[in-house]
């Protein structure tokens, strides 16, 4: 028995050193943390040192699903757990396939680099997830920014004041002794960042990790696959906390996955019978962006949030710098990373708390967030497939005149601010230019019943549609660039203003009873639509947008050599869906429902459904065009094949 008892030990390696996870000295004790997705997460030494920084303890103070908490109470998790778990799973992930296939070469060096890119990928989220570099960012004029570039810059800062390159930093914990696991080359730390960053980087050199071990680049973030320990984390910690079920299997996937050489490069490659368990992978992103992320409710406070924010875009944030203060407006914040340490979602709070009526506007709407008094949803579209919209060139041009009339119309001084970066979301932008054009077409052609209008001669008639074109046109401009980077309202009111001026003509008809006031509630009517709906178009796909995700994967097979591309249908046709993207298309006003109109309201329903007709068609003919369309590229292939053959 005692024998038994003994091997059982050996086994377990408790008396083996070579079997220890990390290369910490006997005398050190790992930090090991209870995590409610992954269970007990053993900290090495290095990565326990990064998380105790006060960069990475910023992360608490970040939801991990923004304003979804407003919807799910459960989603009270933070981009500080969250990281932890893609850590672990980084961990896990290299040393499966360290175990699995020995002839790969990956060190414990390699591990612990993979380990701290997980760790850190989050690092420069701002406040309230997405929100703040997707929508808040752009709209005060930063659209070449993301929140991975801040993620590289707070890294350099950890490593910096941690000294982690610095082979004469002593550690406590071992007596003064440097541990080699903590010692960082630069090579590591340039390793490190091209996995956080997760594809090219102008400013970071191919390191001597990356161009070796390329499937090492693919376990963080992967851009080719979309498969990586980020999505499997939280796709795991989101339906935990959502109260959702997470049917994909992340530790099987890990298990069963293998680096394989093709064209040229060492890429992670997943065995064929896994088919099924990524289609649950991506069933299960589906979910979670249709009925969390992409909820109404989350969607309209994301909104107010955005615009809370641009309300209050002179707030400065301040911290005092050895007895010197220092202070940053919100968007400027990325230039210092001690200033956007302060940045987390007590911004709100801070605000709030800020004295005097500069952001009184601001306050308004964010204790509308806070009483859940969000922006009500005026109309929501049937899905729609997008590969039904027109073709993204047709859309961009579209875009891109109207973008050159507004150019006109302002001074200057802005005309530089519309650049060709702004030409870009052509759905979205698309959509919420067409049907704005439709909806302010209706208004125009209410004209009809002012007052006398059957006595007007031709040259008034043209006069005032010339005037409400000009109005329109106007403001559609607007409405594609309010949320830019300036705020271009007070020029289009003078200009609306001056077209209005035209039609008063002493001599004209017009200016008999009541016919200029009603000319100008319909320009009101259209100015109040510009400033309080907004249009937005919400993507539904597996994560390759109108793309089979499947097509982006290696697979492999038992007993065979290298690994292949999978053809659409080949492991299973029942599996295939009728098509890879989706949109939801949501209008929303920014007035409460007791101050809504309802007769605009009404309107822009009756707008949207005229758009819809041209725009889509019914969902059998969208099904049969699909099948059609499938069909044929079928048949094409059955043809490719046989002349191969």
């Amino acid at each position: 028995m005692a024998g038994q008892i003994m091997r059982w030990i050996l086994g377990c390696g408790f008396l083996n050193n070579k079997s220890k996870q990390y290369t910490y000295s006997e005398s050190s004790t790992p930090k090991v943390i209870n995590d409610p997705v992954h269970g007990h997460i053993s900290l090495s030494p290095v990565c326990q040192r990064i998380v105790d920084s006060k960069y990475f303890q910023r992360l608490r103070r970040l939801k991990q699903l923004g304003m979804v908490y407003y919807v799910y109470p459960g989603a009270a998790h933070n981009r500080f757990e969250h990281c932890l778990g893609t850590y672990y799973l980084a961990g896990v992930f290299a040393r499966t396939l360290r175990d699995n296939q020995p002839e790969l070469g990956i060190t414990q060096q390699d591990i612990t680099c993979v380990e701290i890119a997980g760790l850190c990928h989050d690092l420069g989220h701002g406040p309230f997830s997405h929100v703040f570099d997707n929508r808040f960012m752009p709209m005060v004029g930063v659209t070449n920014w993301k929140h991975e570039d801040m993620s590289l810059t707070l890294f350099d800062a950890i490593v910096k004041e941690l000294k982690l390159t610095e082979k004469a930093q002593q550690s406590s914990s071992t007596g003064g002794q440097w541990r080699e696991s903590e010692k960082l080359s630069n090579d590591d730390v340039t390793f490190i960042k091209q996995m956080i960053y997760g594809k090219p980087h102008k400013d970071l050199k191919p390191s001597r990790s990356s161009e070796e071990k390329h499937f090492l680049m693919q376990i963080v973030s992967n851009e080719e696959s979309g498969v990586d320990v980020d999505k499997m984390d939280y796709f795991a910690r989101d339906c935990h906390h959502l109260g959702f079920k997470n049917n994909f299997d992340h530790i099987r996937y890990m298990k069963l996955a293998r680096a394989i050489k093709v064209d040229g490069k060492w890429r992670i490659c997943v065995r064929d019978k896994e088919v099924p368990n990524l289609y649950n992978m991506y069933l299960t992103r589906y979910t979670l962006t249709r009925f969390a992320y992409n909820h109404k409710v989350n969607r309209s406070m994301e909104l107010m949030l955005t615009d809370a924010l641009k309300a209050a875009k002179g707030f400065e944030i301040q911290y005092a710098v050895e007895k010197v203060v220092k202070s940053f407006t919100i968007s400027e914040c990325i230039k210092e990373p001690e200033a956007y340490n302060q940045l987390d979602d007590t911004i709100l709070v801070k605000i709030l708390q800020a004295q005097g009526s500069d952001f009184n506007k601001a306050k308004e709407i964010i204790r509308r967030i806070q009483n859940r008094q969000f922006y009500p949803v005026i109309y929501e579209s049937p899905t729609l497939f997008t590969e039904l919209f027109p073709s993204k060139q047709v859309m961009k041009e579209t875009i891109k005149k109207k973008y050159d009339e507004l150019k006109e119309e302002l001074p200057e001084n802005k005309r530089k601010d519309i650049t060709t970066d702004m030409i870009q979301l052509e759905q979205d932008k698309f959509v919420t230019l067409t049907i704005f054009q439709k909806i302010f077409d209706k208004l125009i052609k209410q004209v009809e019943t002012c007052e006398g209008y059957k006595n007007w001669d031709k040259q008034t008639t043209d006069s005032v549609t010339a005037c409400l074109k000009q109005v329109s046109q106007k403001l559609t401009g607007m409405v594609l660039v309010k949320d830019l980077n300036f705020d271009n309202g007070n020029d289009v009111q003078t200009n609306i203003q001056s077209e209005f001026d035209k039609l008063k003509d002493a001599n004209s008809p017009l200016n008999k009873g009541k016919t200029l006031s009603n000319i100008k509630a319909i320009i009101d009517q259209m100015h109040h639509l510009a400033e309080n709906y907004v249009i937005q178009v919400y993507g539904l796909d597996f994560g390759k947008k109108e793309k089979d995700p499947l097509e982006e994967l290696y697979i492999y097979t038992k007993g065979a050599d290298g690994a292949k591309q999978m053809k659409k249908g080949e492991f299973s046709k029942i599996l295939l869906p009728l098509t890879y993207q989706e949109a939801i298309v949501r209008v929303f006003c920014r007035k409460s429902e007791t101050d809504m109109d309802k007769n605009l309201n009404k309107l822009v329903k009756e707008s949207f459904k005229d758009w819809f007709k041209e725009n889509q068609k019914d969902v059998k003919a969208q099904v049969n065009e699909r099948i059609i369309y499938e069909a044929g590229k079928m048949l094409e292939r059955k043809k490719n094949n046989e002349v191969t053959t």
